[in-house]
């Protein structure tokens, strides 16, 4: 469902700019907790507990790169790593 080519322009390409557009476009929503009558009961719980999450880790949480011994921000390189989670 998320590969469908009538959907998305080269579905197979990892491309999150492709949400950014004005167009309508499908909810991930309803692929991940089904359609209709065998829709997940516990879509609002779920929803409202992740938000509770993001907005207390936001809250409690200064979230910024490490730091060298000179204060400059130690940015780590954005390189693919397979494995059990890629």
């Amino acid at each position: 469902m998320t590969h469908d080519e009538s959907e998305y322009k080269n579905p197979n390409k990892f491309s999150p700019e492709r949400f950014l557009t004005t167009e309508a476009t499908k909810d991930s929503r309803d692929i991940i907790f089904g359609f209709g009558r065998r829709r997940c009961p516990g879509i609002a719980l779920a929803n409202s507990s992740l938000m509770t999450l993001f907005a207390q880790l936001l809250a409690v949480y200064d979230v910024q790169p490490e730091r060298d011994q000179n204060g400059v921000p130690i940015i780590p390189a954005a390189e693919f790593i397979t494995g059990f989670t890629a």
